[in-house]
């Protein structure tokens, strides 16, 4: 296990170095794979996207789409209503902040701000090279707290 958390704090200073070597990061990430135990999963929890404007714009859509009777968008906006509500939950129970990688039970999690000087690179590697990319907050697991 202490290989992989050396790994991940390498990861995490990816995020802001000057010069991202792209071949070194996926390097990285790819050892991540080959040292864990059971397989192992990356996850990306984007709370750039899922955040409180995205979350009041999609109440005033629900609200006006019901009053409109158009209930199938009205769905969909309370899908992402919930959404943007557990990733914002998450956030704040976790007092995550910035953008970073974490390790825990199999899964490495990307928590994606988008603030950075390398998110959208990374992300965007990353999306280029795993199939699965998004966790619901729901699944993340509670020893979480306070390892910042």
């Amino acid at each position: 296990m202490g290989d992989i958390q050396k790994i991940v704090k390498k990861l995490n200073n990816f995020l802001d170095e000057e010069h991202l070597n792209e071949k070194q990061f996926e390097n990285s990430l790819k050892h991540i794979f080959e040292i864990g135990i059971d397989k192992v999963k990356i996850k990306i929890i984007d709370f750039e996207y899922h955040n409180e404007e995205r979350l009041k714009h999609a109440t005033k859509e629900k609200i006006e789409e019901v009053k409109s009777q158009n209930f199938e968008w009205a769905a969909k906006q309370r899908e992402i209503e919930k959404k943007c509500k557990r990733h914002i939950e998450l956030k704040k129970e976790y007092n995550i902040e910035k953008s970073m990688f974490y390790y825990e039970h199999n899964f490495l999690l990307y928590f994606y701000f988008g603030t950075s000087k390398n998110d959208k690179i990374i992300k965007e590697l990353i999306k280029s090279k795993i199939e699965s990319l998004t966790i619901e907050p729901r699944y993340a697991h509670s020893s979480l707290r306070g390892k910042q």
